[in-house]
């Protein structure tokens, strides 16, 4: 597949591992090429170039609010607010392993994108970050 070898394979899950994992990502990321499109997947994603990210959100769990207790699920490009993606379960609730298209945003080198998830209410409901797996398709920046 590769010229150069994983560094990754046998990574544990601690900083050096994610450490290993995002220069081996970085690595495939220069070996595709720009016009290639990288498909990412985790409950946090690493983006390896810039390029213009396409995030879906796809939840294990169904949600059932109130208007008194729902949630605020917000796409966070490395920790801050700044993708403009929002769901409320308010107004829109999730159904288990159903994907959602969140939208588009550019990111650099090194981003990560993740989720956060704010309760409004009493009781409060229980879904978490943990529930969460994003997907996104990077592709080269137009």
């Amino acid at each position: 597949m590769s010229e150069f070898p994983l560094q990754s394979q046998d990574a544990k899950f601690d900083e050096d591992g994610f450490e290993k994992v995002k220069t081996d990502l970085q690595q495939v990321a220069t070996s595709l090429g720009d016009e290639t499109v990288i498909h990412l997947s985790g409950p946090r994603v690493m983006i390896p170039r810039a390029g213009v990210v396409n995030i879906f959100l796809t939840s294990d769990t169904t949600t059932s609010s109130s208007s008194t207790a729902y949630h605020v699920i917000t796409c966070l490009r490395s920790g801050q607010d700044e993708t403009g993606i929002s769901f409320n379960t308010n107004t829109n609730e999730l159904t288990a392993y159903e994907e959602l298209y969140g939208g588009q945003v550019k990111a650099s080198r090194g981003s990560v994108i993740s989720v956060d998830i704010s309760v409004t209410g009493s009781p409060s409901p229980t879904l978490s970050n943990d529930n969460f797996t994003i997907r996104c398709e990077l592709a080269e920046e137009s």
